[in-house]
């Protein structure tokens, strides 16, 4: 729904993007309505990247690559209430 693929084709960044919503999809879904996806998002998303990193789930060269990468959200339009 949100990268228009199937979840095993999803890269880290997106899956985190996807895991991160989960306390509240509705309300963060709301957030990136128009493919936008804030600053601090973003951060927020990084340092889950690093984290896997220390624990080793991600090499070095695969958090660089993701940590310049940006997210291609699919662009939602807002439904009227």
């Amino acid at each position: 729904y949100h990268f228009r693929k199937k979840v095993e084709n999803l890269n880290p960044l997106e899956a985190l993007h996807i895991a991160a919503l989960a306390p509240a999809p509705v309300y963060f879904s709301r957030q990136h309505y128009g493919g936008k996806v804030s600053s601090k998002w973003m951060e927020q998303l990084r340092q889950q990247l690093r984290r896997l990193r220390l624990r080793g789930k991600l090499s070095t060269e695969n958090l660089q690559s993701l940590s310049r990468s940006r997210l291609p959200l699919v662009n939602h339009r807002v439904k009227a209430p």
